[in-house]
């Protein structure tokens, strides 16, 4: 029996919403970006500190300049980022005492979040996985 063709954009519809987000923004019209287009934006500048500064037209123009392959790279970087980032905003939003911070740089290494208690003197360091992949 062969797997239905629903299932493959399932599995990538993170990257779809955020393609779809990055076309919104490279279009320049901040009036014109949803929720989910300025998080995708906030985490494009967190993940590209070049880019931190940047107006829409640059960040445009920049975009423009990738081709496909580096396109979908960019967004699955942007995944990553976006998943911290929601994490962190989750967790800080649960009222259970426990608070999330995401470290300066994306890259730090080993863990991509910090978790402090409000109860005990003890900071865990976690590592996310947005994917199923144990990579």
């Amino acid at each position: 029996m062969t797997e239905p063709t629903f299932r493959y954009i399932r599995k990538n519809l993170d990257e779809i919403l955020i393609l779809g987000s990055l076309a919104r923004i490279a279009s320049g019209h901040a009036d014109a970006l949803m929720e989910i287009d300025v998080a995708v934006l906030n985490a494009l500048r967190r993940a590209y500190p070049s880019l931190e500064d940047a107006s829409l037209q640059e960040i445009g123009d920049y975009l423009a300049g990738m081709d496909e392959d580096q396109i979908i790279g960019f967004a699955s970087n942007l995944k990553g980022v976006l998943h911290e980032m929601e994490f962190v905003a989750l967790e800080n939003d649960d009222g259970d005492g426990i608070y999330a911070s995401l470290f300066p740089a994306t890259n730090h290494r080993n863990s991509d979040v910090i978790l402090v208690y409000e109860s005990k003197p003890e900071t865990v360091e976690l590592q996310l996985k947005g994917t199923e992949s144990e990579a």
